[in-house]
């Protein structure tokens, strides 16, 4: 359980850095925007392996961070 609040302490830090980079005027550092959308949409990828794992009665340690190219590219 504490893997889990790490992960989404992590992830609530990820995105309020991201809100700040849009929030500033003019100055959004697109690359910057993009790794955090990206590892956001790992850490979301993550928790989500954790709780199938759980609620299959498996052990959600067993859980891994998947590349950017396979988590980014579920919807194409």
């Amino acid at each position: 359980m504490d893997q889990d609040n790490t992960l989404r302490e992590r992830l609530h830090a990820l995105t309020e850095q991201e809100h700040q980079l849009r929030n500033q005027a003019g100055e959004h550092d697109q690359a910057r925007l993009g790794a955090l959308a990206t590892e956001i949409d790992q850490t979301w990828d993550l928790i989500r392996q954790r709780e199938a794992l759980s609620d299959a009665g498996k052990d959600p340690a067993a859980a891994r961070t998947r590349g950017a190219d396979e988590v980014e590219g579920y919807l194409q």
